[in-house]
């Protein structure tokens, strides 16, 4: 299961929207939940999005009081190596900046999240000649030291924006 936070409605219908493409081509199957947030449930005897992520076991759990259950806590980190395609590493920063994005003008665009991600996202910004701006490091004045890439966004993926309507000019 994935789930995705709800008031980014943009973002939802895109993701919903691909994963309906995608599951149509490669025969994937999937079901949606919607609640208070969205629930993707994979439904095949394989997972698709596997090669993305690497899954590390943090060695901490997680005590759920309805169940009175222990879960153990994992989390996921990008594998490099997956994002070799042109159309991959534009999809990842399309999903990146309706996400953790936002425009200042359409020759400025903005980045904000953890560092890792930042870093993540900064390489694949570099490998696609996207012009940075400037990184603005963790600091007291933004909101839990989150890390900020400002950038001029390729005329590709400018137009990218402007096709999902995401681009505020």
């Amino acid at each position: 299961m994935t789930f995705f936070l709800g008031g980014k409605e943009k973002m939802l219908k895109i993701f919903k929207d691909s994963i309906s493409l995608y599951g149509q081509k490669s025969g994937f199957k999937y079901s949606f939940q919607e609640n208070d947030f969205l629930e993707l449930y994979n439904l095949s005897p394989y997972n698709p999005f596997e090669k993305y992520y690497k899954t590390i076991y943090k060695n901490d759990f997680y005590s759920d009081p309805k169940d009175d259950k222990e879960y153990k806590i994992y989390t996921l980190k990008l594998s490099r190596k997956a994002f070799k395609e042109k159309k991959v590493k534009l999809s990842f920063l399309l999903g990146a900046f309706l996400n953790s994005g936002a425009s200042i003008s359409e020759d400025e665009l903005f980045y904000r999240g953890k560092s890792e991600y930042i870093d993540f996202v900064i390489s694949l910004l570099k490998e696609m000649k996207f012009s940075i701006i400037k990184v603005e490091l963790p600091n007291k004045e933004n909101l839990g030291g989150l890390k900020t890439v400002f950038f001029k966004p390729s005329d590709e993926f400018r137009q990218i924006l402007k096709d999902y309507d995401v681009l505020t000019n």
